[in-house]
């Protein structure tokens, strides 16, 4: 009863798994161990590799802020210029128009100028030739022609 077969293969099972123990435990902490560094080198790779890809992140976000900011600087730099270029442009609009209103006053000055001088001329012409003609008809054939002739030649030449 006691011996009976159940009884000494359960004993055997006992004896070999006591056999086996420490051999497959060495043998399965030993994959496991190799299971585990595996894992620790993936995981440190995945550390790694994860810090890599943050310092990337980090200078392309650097790069972006300088790029944007540059950009920024030329778009305020081209506006400043933009704003400097309509000023000087208007500034010579300005000269422009006022060199042309300056010409224009200078013509029209002139253009009275010469219009008063005719009008003198005019004038003169109209008054040698009434007082010529009242020389005449008064005087009538009693005075010198010679004086009244060389009187009229002398009075335009008075006048201008």
């Amino acid at each position: 009863m006691v011996l009976d077969e159940a009884f000494w293969v359960a004993i055997a099972l006992f004896i070999l798994i006591g056999l086996l123990w420490r051999p497959v435990g060495r043998a399965m902490a030993g994959i496991l161990d190799g299971r585990s560094e595996k894992i620790g080198r993936e995981l440190e790779e995945a550390v790694r590799l994860r810090e890599e890809a943050q310092a990337l992140l980090a200078a392309h976000q650097k790069k972006y802020r300088a790029m944007t900011d540059e950009a920024e600087s030329i778009l305020h730099q081209a506006r400043e210029e933009a704003k400097t270029m309509q000023k000087q442009a208007q500034e010579v609009l300005k000269q422009a128009l006022a060199t042309r209103m300056e010409q224009a006053e200078r013509r029209m000055d002139q253009e009275e100028q010469k219009a008063l001088q005719e009008i003198q001329r005019q004038v003169v012409a109209v008054a040698v030739a009434a007082a010529a003609k009242i020389l005449t008809e008064h005087l009538g054939e009693q005075a010198d022609d010679h004086l009244i002739k060389l009187a009229l030649n002398e009075i335009p030449r008075a006048i201008h």
